[in-house]
Protein backbone atom coordinates (compact mmCIF):
# COMPACT_ATOMS: atom_id res chain seq x y z
CA UNK A 1 0.00 0.00 0.00
CA UNK A 2 1.43 3.09 -0.98
CA UNK A 3 1.39 6.53 1.59
CA UNK A 4 -1.43 9.25 0.46
CA UNK A 5 0.08 12.56 -0.09
CA UNK A 6 -1.08 14.11 2.97
CA UNK A 7 0.66 11.56 5.16
CA UNK A 8 3.27 11.80 3.33
CA UNK A 9 3.71 15.19 3.79
CA UNK A 10 2.73 14.98 8.01
CA UNK A 11 5.45 11.79 8.39
CA UNK A 12 7.96 14.26 6.20
CA UNK A 13 7.68 16.79 8.49
CA UNK A 14 7.56 14.29 11.28
CA UNK A 15 10.60 13.14 10.74
CA UNK A 16 12.58 16.25 9.84
CA UNK A 17 12.03 17.39 13.36
CA UNK A 18 14.54 14.83 14.53
CA UNK A 19 16.84 14.10 11.15
CA UNK A 20 19.92 15.38 13.76
CA UNK A 21 18.90 13.52 16.63
CA UNK A 22 21.10 10.95 17.47
CA UNK A 23 18.57 7.90 17.78
CA UNK A 24 14.73 9.38 17.92
CA UNK A 25 13.89 6.39 18.49
CA UNK A 26 14.94 6.04 21.79
CA UNK A 27 15.25 9.75 23.20
CA UNK A 28 11.97 10.64 24.87
CA UNK A 29 12.88 14.12 24.53
CA UNK A 30 12.39 14.36 20.83
CA UNK A 31 8.99 11.87 21.66
CA UNK A 32 7.69 14.40 23.80
CA UNK A 33 8.83 17.79 21.57
CA UNK A 34 7.53 16.44 18.60
CA UNK A 35 4.39 15.45 19.83
CA UNK A 36 3.84 19.25 21.40
CA UNK A 37 4.53 20.51 18.29
CA UNK A 38 1.74 18.00 16.66
CA UNK A 39 -0.82 19.11 19.45
CA UNK A 40 -0.45 22.86 18.12
CA UNK A 41 -1.94 21.72 15.08
CA UNK A 42 -0.80 23.34 12.50
CA UNK A 43 -2.42 23.51 8.40
CA UNK A 44 -1.23 20.36 8.01
CA UNK A 45 -3.61 18.83 10.77
CA UNK A 46 -5.17 18.05 13.98
CA UNK A 47 -3.23 15.74 16.62
CA UNK A 48 -5.62 12.70 14.96
CA UNK A 49 -5.31 13.12 11.86
CA UNK A 50 -1.29 13.34 12.63
CA UNK A 51 -1.71 9.48 14.46
CA UNK A 52 -3.89 8.67 11.17
CA UNK A 53 -0.88 9.36 9.09
CA UNK A 54 1.51 7.49 11.61
CA UNK A 55 -0.95 4.57 11.20
CA UNK A 56 -1.19 4.52 7.42
CA UNK A 57 2.76 4.96 7.38
CA UNK A 58 3.64 1.85 9.83
CA UNK A 59 0.54 -0.19 7.62
CA UNK A 60 2.03 0.68 4.30
CA UNK A 61 5.20 -0.25 2.07
CA UNK A 62 6.38 2.60 1.88
CA UNK A 63 10.47 3.38 3.09
CA UNK A 64 9.79 6.26 5.27
CA UNK A 65 13.25 6.47 6.31
CA UNK A 66 13.94 7.46 2.32
CA UNK A 67 11.34 10.38 2.20
CA UNK A 68 13.33 13.48 3.17
CA UNK A 69 17.66 13.22 3.33
CA UNK A 70 18.71 12.04 6.85
CA UNK A 71 20.62 9.37 8.49
CA UNK A 72 18.47 7.44 10.25
CA UNK A 73 17.62 3.29 9.36
CA UNK A 74 14.15 2.06 8.45
CA UNK A 75 14.24 0.20 11.70
CA UNK A 76 14.82 3.39 13.45
CA UNK A 77 12.19 6.15 12.18
CA UNK A 78 9.33 3.28 12.15
CA UNK A 79 10.26 2.94 16.14
CA UNK A 80 10.25 6.47 16.32
CA UNK A 81 6.97 6.96 14.56
CA UNK A 82 5.72 3.64 16.71
CA UNK A 83 6.68 5.99 19.66
CA UNK A 84 5.30 9.07 19.11
CA UNK A 85 1.75 7.20 18.11
CA UNK A 86 1.70 5.82 21.34
CA UNK A 87 2.41 8.95 22.95
CA UNK A 88 -0.07 10.84 21.39
CA UNK A 89 -3.01 8.45 21.18
CA UNK A 90 -2.60 8.47 25.58
CA UNK A 91 -3.97 12.21 25.13
CA UNK A 92 -7.27 11.34 23.22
Amino acid sequence: MELSQISTVRIRLLIYCVQFSPDPSNNAIDIEHVAQQVAQEDDFGSTAEYAASIREALDSETQLSLLIPQPHSEAVIRSFLSKLLDRLTTEE
